[in-house]
């Protein structure tokens, strides 16, 4: 048996056959947590045996009693997020929810990265300028936005520094990684019209649902998350109530008249308006049919557009079409965060539709 209670107690003891010794190395686990005692048991016959660097052992041992404060300069990087939510705790770092979501995708999106494709990073320590610079070309070979890049780095470089304050010898290596501003920023390209109907027609043959996202949020301006997540309840006599999820915390609801065509692709019925991508749908998630292939298909640079340039090209279409700034901002939702406030939609239903009506024929 590798592991063992003595007649004495509850504690657990190991028993591990060591190569070329005709005596098994036995010892105390020092706990009667079965679980603790077989991670132990487990340590030790990998140091027997000596199939694991030593001081991934060492490390591997230490986390296992992180309340120890001698022991806390190490953690395995499987453990990182919890690890980054305690040090903010201790340091008294209060974020809203909808932050501490964000982060902690970022975060977990690293952490499989590491299981899956770096397993040399296996203890927070084990994270370096080359692990950090090969997870920025990572990033850059799924197709994500320079400005997404310096989100999720940004989120690395604030976690580093929270570790920083309970792990000595720790150093951050993110800064380095950091993408510098320009090139495919996300909010810059809008689509052009022709671009626009090349990307309708790659989505329809696409045959997943892009072709009709695509044409929601080029008509009403909605960003990705808003459109694939979005339901059949949310409209009403072909006209979408939605409070995206961008703006929901300052209150803003956005009423969209849709024109005609669309909402006859869309027709009735209940649930998600897209339900294969609202299946997939995740922020920080790849997606297996994601939308940079429908750019590809399209003929479009996916490293200068994304699905937020409809947003642009709705914007720039509300201003061909010669609306006025005010009926625009009411439209996108655009606002000051400090200003922000609810749009009273319902005054200007009418002038609301003739507006998107204009911007689509635009």
């Amino acid at each position: 048996m590798a592991i063992y209670r003595k007649f004495d107690g509850g504690i657990w003891h190991f028993s591990v056959y060591v190569p070329g010794r005709k005596r098994r190395l036995r010892g105390s686990c020092g706990t009667a947590n079965r679980e603790e005692a077989e991670l132990i048991e487990r340590s030790m016959r990998l140091a027997a045996t000596r199939s694991s660097p030593r001081e991934r052992l060492i490390r591997l041992i230490n986390a296992m009693f992180p309340e120890d404060e001698e022991l806390r300069d190490s953690m395995p990087i499987t453990l990182f997020v919890a690890e980054v939510s305690r040090c903010r705790a201790a340091a008294g770092h209060n974020l809203s929810p909808s932050t501490v979501r964000t982060t902690q995708i970022n975060l977990n999106r690293f952490v499989r990265w590491c299981t899956d494709d770096y397993p040399k990073a296996a203890d927070i320590h084990d994270v370096d300028r080359m692990c950090a610079q090969a997870y920025s070309s990572y990033l850059v070979r799924i197709g994500t936005s320079t400005k997404t890049r310096r989100n999720i780095i940004g989120d690395l470089v604030t976690a580093w520094n929270e570790l920083k304050r309970q792990h000595d010898g720790l150093d951050n290596p993110w800064p380095l990684a950091m993408p510098a501003k320009g090139g495919d920023e996300e909010r810059g390209e809008a689509f052009t019209p022709e671009q626009a109907r090349r990307i309708f027609a790659a989505g329809d043959a696409d045959g997943h649902g892009w072709g009709l996202a695509a044409r929601i949020s080029a008509a009403t301006g909605l960003r990705m998350g808003d459109v694939l997540t979005l339901r059949h309840e949310d409209i009403d006599n072909g006209t979408i109530h939605l409070k995206p999820r961008k703006t929901a915390r300052h209150g803003i609801a956005t009423i969209l008249p849709l024109p005609a065509d669309i909402v006859a692709m869309i027709g009735a019925g209940t649930g998600y308006v897209l339900p294969q991508l609202a299946a997939e749908y995740r922020p920080g998630h790849l997606m297996s049919h994601p939308f940079c292939k429908v750019l590809a298909a399209a003929g479009i640079d996916n490293r200068r557009y994304t699905f937020h340039s409809f947003r642009h090209f709705f914007r720039t279409q509300l201003a061909r079409a010669g609306i006025s700034d005010d009926v625009a901002m009411r439209l996108g939702g655009w606002t000051k965060r400090d200003t922000a406030a609810r749009y009273d939609h319902d005054d200007h239903r009418e002038q609301l539709a003739a507006a998107i009506a204009a911007a689509w024929k635009a």
